[in-house]
């Protein structure tokens, strides 16, 4: 039974990272995309998005941008959220988009294009040999990888 329980959570540890790969491969694509095939524009900050915190408090501020593509407003918001703002309403920036898809765009900036897929994929790779490091030494000495009372 123990070995069903330690393949079990190891399954799902695995799952985990495969999803956090998923989501860092995602980002990273979506920041080469624009990078390689979008369009630059300039846009204008028009106003700063409130939300909470992944903490629950408050405040943390994205900026919603507008410029034109193909003659036509587009208006997104950033991607990433700070306290202080990172900009102010009304600040010029450089836009990237997608010519087929303007409504694909980012503030052509590293933080903006690069910043989670560069934190996310060494996260992933070390919490990937962690995890079944630790699970298969576990595995190997007769231990369950979880104790009942952890």
């Amino acid at each position: 039974m123990t070995l069903l329980r330690n393949l079990g959570f190891l399954l799902l540890a695995n799952l985990l990272v495969v999803a956090m790969a998923a989501g860092t491969v995602w980002l990273g694509w979506r920041g080469y995309q624009l990078s390689t095939y979008g369009e630059s524009a300039i846009g204008h900050v028009v106003e700063m998005e409130e939300s909470t915190d992944g903490e629950g408090s408050c405040c943390v501020y994205s900026p919603v941008i507008e410029f034109n593509a193909n003659g036509r407003p587009v208006r997104f918001e950033g991607s990433n959220a700070s306290d202080p703002p990172a900009y102010r309403v009304g600040q010029e920036v450089e836009v990237l988009y997608l010519p087929e898809d303007p409504s694909r765009a980012a503030i052509n900036s590293f933080y903006e294009l690069w910043m989670v897929s560069a934190i996310l994929a060494p996260v992933t790779l070390i919490l990937f040999i962690v995890l079944n490091w630790l699970a298969i030494a576990r595995m190997r000495s007769g231990q369950p990888i979880m104790d009942d009372h952890e």
